[in-house]
């Protein structure tokens, strides 16, 4: 069995195996009922889900609520934060300037970024997008219920520029939030513009993403979804977090469609070259040759059966889960307003009878 499948094999859906000629009504409600029974085995509150084929939205909906106190139901429309799904997007916005000329991968960070102090080590955009960069992620005494609202990348790196590198730049993978919020700021400095206002322009627009956008808790976001945690095996409302501080890392959101639309963009070269693009979807070396699972921006599988890229999330109000079998055009997003769900657990099945399908 090859990895991909053993990938799809640790998690089951029930989902009855279409025939090639069934891609139309029958697999459609095989698959919504199959979700919906995955959702109340997690107990998920509300969620949504989006499935690409050939670079076209094949189908979105949404399945329990939103908005649990007021009874609304999650659909095709509800906006959900992106979580670390954001962490592609920004790569995207850096690649794009690198094609450019206005980013020097190699080059210190300080170039863009002139605020950043000063460190035993120098740090480069390229270490920064594949995780190498010594730039620490989150710490059981990092205050992650932070309330204070920052308007820039820049501003944010506030929260953790002071601290020191946890490893020499280069020598080992690290996965850091921290570092891809930085990679934001690099954007700033190298486009002359806010962050946001960057990929409103270079990357929401030409991906045709309608919903997306970065979560501001001041401004009124259409359909936006409630949140939700257990405590002591109660459902509770989520801790209020402004993520304002995170732009790059994840301070964004959008529609379960919006992921796809994104995927589909990035596959189709709409935001990217396919040199580029292919830079991004190769797995990156530490400095002894140790291959990671990261390229830039996206967690990278490949095997006989293709090369699958995805990325995940999870933080207060979401788990989100994006994932594309590139060789064969099929991309699949879920997105949960439940802490606690395992959204791969919907992703990875579907995909899985998509593919099978189309054999």
């Amino acid at each position: 069995m090859s990895s991909t499948m053993c990938l799809f094999a640790q998690i089951t859906l029930s989902i009855a195996s279409p025939s090639p000629q069934s891609l139309g009504e029958t697999l459609l409600q095989s698959l919504e009922e199959g979700i919906e029974q995955e959702r109340k085995a997690q107990s998920i509150i509300g969620l949504s889900v989006a499935i690409g084929l050939d670079g076209e939205l094949a189908w979105t909906r949404g399945f329990g609520l939103a908005d649990l106190e007021n009874g609304v139901p999650a659909s095709e429309h509800t906006v959900y934060r992106l979580g670390s799904i954001s962490k592609p997007i920004t790569a995207v916005a850096v690649m794009q300037l690198a094609k450019r000329g206005s980013v020097d991968l190699d080059a210190p960070i300080e170039t863009y970024v002139p605020k950043w102090p000063k460190k035993r080590w120098e740090v480069t955009t390229r270490q920064l997008l594949c995780h190498q960069g010594g730039v620490r992620h989150y710490l059981p005494t990092d205050n992650l219920n932070n309330t204070k609202a920052y308007a820039t990348a820049t501003e944010g790196l506030e929260y953790f520029a002071d601290d020191p590198l946890i490893a020499e730049p280069g020598t080992q993978y690290a996965y850091s939030s921290f570092g891809y919020n930085l990679l934001g700021a690099i954007v700033e400095g190298a486009s002359g513009k806010p962050f946001v206002d960057y990929l409103n322009e270079a990357v929401f627009s030409p991906a045709g993403t309608i919903a997306m956008q970065d979560d501001s808790q001041a401004r009124v976001i259409k359909h936006r979804a409630q949140g939700y945690r257990r405590i002591d095996g109660e459902v509770c409302n989520s801790m209020l977090v402004d993520i304002s501080y995170k732009l790059g890392g994840g301070g964004l959101c959008g529609t379960a469609a919006d992921l796809v639309r994104f995927a589909h963009a990035m596959m189709a070269g709409d935001l990217v070259d396919s040199e580029t693009r292919e830079q991004m979807w190769t797995r990156q070396l530490t400095q002894d040759g140790t291959e990671t699972e990261y390229g830039f921006g996206w967690m990278i599988h490949q095997d006989d059966d293709g090369k699958i890229v995805r990325h995940g999330g999870a933080q207060s109000r979401v788990r989100t889960s994006l994932l594309c079998l590139v060789d064969e055009g099929i991309v699949v997003a879920a997105m949960c307003n439940s802490e606690w769900a395992r959204p791969p657990r919907i992703v990875l099945p579907i995909a899985q009878q998509l593919s099978l399908a189309r054999r």
